[in-house]
């Protein structure tokens, strides 16, 4: 069903995946590329951190890659959009850094930012984005070395930055799933095992202010892992929905000249060695 809108201005597209350890108006200076030693855990008194001392961040416009022709039909702005973890002065200066999972244009280091900037789209024109899961060592030098990582360890996944309960109904790439006449094997489910999950983290983004068909949504059951090195045997790389979606955008891509959804991994620039596990939405503003 197409929604009019009664506008023709830019809009704006915020990724809802953002994450960060405290949520206090931040600063637009960062930490860029690669990955810093994850800091250990500390209790802040939030009654001796000084409130509104830096400026509320207006989020810039996340830089296009690439713009895709389509014989016959409109173009396609195209984004390749990446997430890692990163450090960040959120807190005013002088008190500690903030780790932080947010989002950046892939080959755009100073774009990863928190708050993420954010996509601009125009009235009627369809976006295609490319979802990469980089929550890795050293994303940089995991995924963009020529030739391959100088520390074979910036491949390591890393892992969520809170507790995981595996035995709550979740992504559980594991695949140990508590079934009502016991043990099964599969995703997203409620797992066996009752210590915090350490694993790597499956991701999948969520967009607001989109139009889209429902795989290119973020359904929380087509989630990816990272392509780290160490990703236990057995697991699984993709929730339960994440191949039925790709399916479903390659029906779409039978009779369009631009793939619509989900993207296989071997759509990756990234020929060199195993490309990450991705997701495309694609969308436009009706």
């Amino acid at each position: 069903m197409e929604r009019t809108l009664l506008r023709k201005k830019p809009l704006t597209l915020a990724a809802a995946a953002t994450l960060a350890l405290v949520l206090l108006p931040p600063s637009a200076s960062a930490q860029h590329g690669g990955n810093p030693p994850q800091m250990p855990t500390s209790a802040l008194n939030p009654m001796t951190i000084e409130k509104y001392v830096d400026p509320l961040v207006v989020p810039p416009a996340m830089p296009r890659t690439a713009k895709l022709r389509v014989k016959g039909g409109k173009n396609i702005d195209y984004y390749e959009i990446a997430v890692r973890q990163f450090q960040q002065q959120i807190l005013p200066a002088g008190m500690p850094a903030t780790t932080v999972w947010s989002y950046g244009a892939v080959g755009a280091p100073a774009t990863f930012n928190y708050p993420a900037f954010t996509i601009e789209a125009k009235w009627r024109a369809p976006v295609r984005v490319k979802w990469i899961n980089e929550l890795v060592a050293d994303p940089v030098d995991c995924f963009y070395t020529p030739g391959g990582p100088v520390n074979p360890d910036s491949c390591n996944h890393l892992p969520h930055l809170l507790p995981v309960d595996q035995t709550l109904h979740w992504a559980n790439p594991a695949g140990d799933c508590m079934g009502h006449m016991g043990h099964t094997t599969g995703t997203d489910c409620r797992g066996m095992d009752p210590t915090p999950y350490t694993g790597p983290v499956p991701m999948v983004v969520h967009v607001h202010g989109a139009e889209t068909s429902e795989w290119s949504d973020g359904y929380p059951e087509a989630w990816y892992l990272p392509a780290a090195n160490d990703i236990p045997e057995g697991y699984f790389t993709g929730g339960s929905f994440f191949d039925t979606f790709r399916t479903a955008a390659e029906s779409v891509v039978s009779q369009h000249p631009i793939s619509w959804g989900l993207a296989p991994p071997s759509s990756s620039t990234r020929t060199s060695r195993r490309p990450p596990r991705s997701g495309t939405t694609t969308t436009r503003w009706a």
